[in-house]
């Protein structure tokens, strides 16, 4: 007990030099040896931590292989492939699961039918890292697989959806059939976020789909790298001068302040609605629901609350059918408030 009052800054510098640790690991220690350094202080043996100025190391954030929707298809369909496997189709539709939810490998081998709310079109699942519970949406493109499991289950509510567990060998063998990256399970839930940032989902929404609880901010720190072909069809919007959707607001400022302009246009998929502007990180967000436009509309409104606005809401021919100007105080002039009939 009186030896930790003699323990200096240099003893602990010295200890945590003589092994070859890691990052990750020679944190973890420096973690745990600060917690029982504080149990000294808090018993009165010593006054200091000897550890207190001693950071743990930055660890570097590298991008991570992710593979493309097209990638992840090829391999699902390898794994079924294997007429010589029996456990080829459970473990496809386990690897079709976790790329078409975005969810990991802990929260598909626990899911059991009871968490799943067919009329609401919800799943309820744990995320065992965090100690946290959270509903996802029935996705539409997660829907079918579902369905056919479900139908060739007794659909006791207690039952687990899948009868495996991972499908780590699987993935390493189609990886290497296809010739492709060496991808993991976690590849997969990379591949659903890139591709829901692609696609315009919003990040907060997409934090909340992972049981995030900090409004997107690990989303855009950790997950918001974009595939090369994404990369390139953005930089086409970095032009000499203005892009052709932000104008001259007329009768503003002197010098011909620009407003950034947006297009709320319906979704092919009739889904809901796209709302689209350069001024947004990542060129479109998808809005659903009932009050799809108007929450487009606000989101604009907000997003670029210090700027002058126009905003251009679309019908299904690609007709204007209202126009909307803000300046940046957010006092709306409505250009054409009167939508069209029919």
């Amino acid at each position: 007990m009186t030896q930790v009052a003699k323990i200096k800054s240099s003893d602990v510098r010295l200890w945590l030099s003589r092994y070859p640790f890691g990052p990750v690991a020679r944190n973890h220690h420096l973690a745990f040896l600060k917690q029982i350094l504080q149990s000294a202080i808090d018993d009165g043996i010593i006054v200091t931590s000897p550890a207190a100025g001693i950071n743990p190391v930055k660890l570097d954030k590298p991008i991570r292989k992710t593979p493309t929707f097209e990638e992840f298809k090829m391999i699902a369909a390898s794994i079924r492939g294997q007429q010589y496997s029996d456990t080829a189709q459970e473990s496809a539709d386990f690897i079709e699961f976790l790329g078409l939810a975005g969810l990991g490998n802990a929260e598909a081998a626990a899911l059991t039918w009871g968490d799943i709310d067919w009329q609401r079109s919800t799943i309820t699942t744990f995320r065992h890292k965090t100690k946290t519970g959270f509903a996802v949406p029935l996705f539409p493109q997660l829907r079918p697989l579902l369905e056919r499991r479900f139908a060739a289950s007794n659909g006791a509510s207690d039952k687990k959806v899948f009868t495996v567990r991972k499908a780590s060998k699987a993935v390493a063998g189609a990886c290497k059939r296809l010739g492709l990256p060496a991808y993991s399970h976690r590849s997969f839930r990379r591949m659903f976020i890139v591709r829901a940032i692609e696609l315009g989902v919003d990040v907060k929404v997409i934090s909340e789909w992972q049981g995030h609880r900090d409004g997107g901010q690990l989303i855009l720190s950790t997950y918001s790298h974009v595939r090369p072909v994404h990369s390139q069809r953005m930089a086409q919007l970095m032009v000499d001068g203005e892009p052709d959707n932000v104008v001259p607001m007329q009768g503003m400022a002197a010098d011909k302040e620009t407003a950034h302009v947006y297009e709320v246009r319906p979704r092919k998929d009739r889904r809901g609605f796209d709302l689209i502007s350069d001024a947004l990180p990542f060129g479109r967000l998808w809005h659903a629901g009932p009050d799809a436009v108007n929450n487009a509309i606000n989101y604009a409104e907000v997003f670029s609350r210090s700027h002058h606005t126009v905003i251009r809401v679309y019908d299904e021919a690609g007709n204007v059918i209202d126009t909307r100007k803000h300046t940046c105080d957010l006092k709306a002039v409505p250009i054409a408030t009167e939508l069209k009939k029919g």
